[in-house]
């Protein structure tokens, strides 16, 4: 599987950091289009498909914890790797 990312919340300064390295390194990245509704965030993943999704502030994601492993990276920075 091809590493893709799917971001949320990116549009603080950090967020905005890690889309230009993605960006400049050719790295596959989808940014989310809601971080609150589950819904839509499963139907996202669904048809995304990414390797791994970024939050970028306390955002909970509700997802098949079978499916995806949570690392906090930082205060407000969750990474969600596929298993």
């Amino acid at each position: 599987m091809k590493i893709k990312y799917l971001l949320y919340d990116n549009t603080g300064w950090f967020g905005i950091q890690i889309t230009k390295i993605l960006r400049n390194n050719r790295i596959m990245y989808h940014i989310g289009t809601s971080s609150t509704d589950i819904n839509l965030i499963n139907k996202e993943i669904d048809i995304i498909n990414p390797s791994h999704i970024l939050t970028f502030r306390k955002t909970n994601i509700d997802i098949d914890e079978k499916k995806y492993k949570k690392k906090d990276i930082g205060k407000n920075i969750s990474l969600y790797k596929i298993i």
